[in-house]
């Protein structure tokens, strides 16, 4: 897993929300998947985070651009992280007690996952966002990671 961490300039795990609003063509996700972004991050997602995506998709609307194009971009952009590569010792009391206050299992599930081998976590969830880090792993929206408004 070591390795995962010196590919680019930071591992970055995307909600389902942040794929979906890049998929419905949403201001704040436009630029998500640009070479020059791109270049600087290693995405990753979830199985979950697969699921969901692929669940939901046909089911929003595209405010520009081809839907179908803009998933088939999203997804070949990242990686999916199975929850059984972490390292579990790093898993906090912190993390374990979040499980209790999330509304969806989905959300731990996700957290569970990045905080393995990402250093932000990126989405659109407030509850999620109100957190701001969760041991190493900063919680940010898009907006935050497409300015570089993020620390290692």
């Amino acid at each position: 897993m070591d390795d995962i961490k010196e590919e680019r300039e930071l591992n970055v795990f995307l909600d389902s929300s942040v794929i979906l609003s890049f998929v419905r063509g949403e201001r704040n996700t436009l630029h998500l998947f640009d070479n020059r972004i791109t270049s600087k991050y290693h995405y990753y997602v979830s199985p979950v985070v697969t699921q969901e995506v692929l669940h939901s998709w046909n089911l929003t609307q595209s405010r520009t651009g081809n839907p179908q194009a803009k998933l088939e971009r999203a997804l070949s952009n990242v990686e999916i992280l199975n929850l059984k590569e972490g390292p579990w010792e790093i898993v906090s009391a912190r993390l374990n007690e979040l499980r209790n206050e999330l509304s969806h299992s989905n959300d731990y599930l996700n957290l569970l996952t990045a905080v393995t081998a990402c250093d932000v976590f990126v989405t659109l969830d407030r509850k999620l966002l109100e957190h701001k880090t969760i041991d190493h792993l900063r919680i940010i929206d898009p907006v935050e990671l497409l300015k570089g408004e993020h620390s290692r």
